[in-house]
């Protein structure tokens, strides 16, 4: 029998496998191979998951922007998941929300941008309408929370680094009651906010508030209203008082920690 090389491969599925290898391979090492590589990779398909986060290790000069834009325009509007590098711009993100409208996954590790350009931060989310999940660091919660409430429909799962205070809590009941997966870890929680989302998102799969100041992992009540969601995460999190007691160090509680 004689033996089959990837190369032979249909262009068709060889873009069903390029569009799982990751994005840096797909631009550094995948249309470097030969003809029949180069040629798949040019499918829109193969440029759905854009991962970003491969930059910071590498040096680009001053912006992504060129990077992301290349990466971008190669997927035809098709990217459903972008991962944007630390120290993007806001720039960037404006122009991921005009160009990805099939968007579903944005996570913004950090956004470089003015406080003027973060109000506005909320109005580039309303306009990804299929998003169901976002990942974002540093932003005006309650806005953003209610843009998400009116405008995407189909959100599951929210992750941020923020501290929660009544206000927001109040905002993600409020706007997000049906949300699924929600992640707070590393933040400010008093108690009686953390009580607030219990009591009002019923739904929710799994809740993570790992490394939180502001209630005790060991609480009694706490425990028994989120004994109904399936994956509860309160490991290491702790009062206020605790937690200046132990001298723990503030890089703990700022979304740096080991999974």
């Amino acid at each position: 029998m004689a033996e089959r090389r990837w190369e032979d491969l249909n262009c068709d599925c060889l873009a069903l496998v390029f569009e799982r290898v990751g994005l840096k391979h797909l631009m550094l090492d995948v249309p470097l191979v030969c003809k029949s590589w180069y040629k798949a990779h040019l499918s829109p398909g193969c440029w759905k998951n854009l991962d970003f986060r491969f930059a910071n290790d590498f040096s680009f000069g001053s912006s992504y922007t060129n990077l992301i834009k290349f990466a971008v325009s190669r997927s035809c509007g098709t990217a459903t998941m972008v991962a944007l590098p630390n120290d993007c711009t806001f720039e960037d993100l404006n122009y991921i929300s005009e160009e990805c409208k099939a968007l579903k996954i944005l996570i913004v590790p950090y956004l470089d941008a003015t406080p003027k350009q973060r109000q506005c931060i909320p109005e580039l989310i309303a306009k990804l309408n299929y998003l169901e999940n976002l990942g974002i660091c540093g932003v005006e919660l309650n806005k953003i929370v209610t843009q998400i409430g009116i405008h995407c429909s189909n959100f599951v799962g929210l992750f941020i680094n923020s501290s929660i205070h009544f206000d927001e809590a109040t905002s993600i009941v409020t706007n997000l009651p049906k949300i699924k997966h929600l992640s707070l870890r590393n933040c400010s929680l008093p108690r009686e906010c953390l009580i607030q989302i219990l009591n009002g998102c019923r739904d929710l799969v799994l809740f993570d508030v790992r490394g939180c100041i502001g209630f005790d992992e060991d609480d009694e009540e706490i425990l028994k209203l989120a004994s109904h969601i399936k994956d509860f995460r309160p490991q290491g999190s702790m009062l206020y008082d605790d937690y200046y007691e132990t001298g723990a160090d503030y890089e703990d509680f700022t979304g740096n920690g080991s999974d």
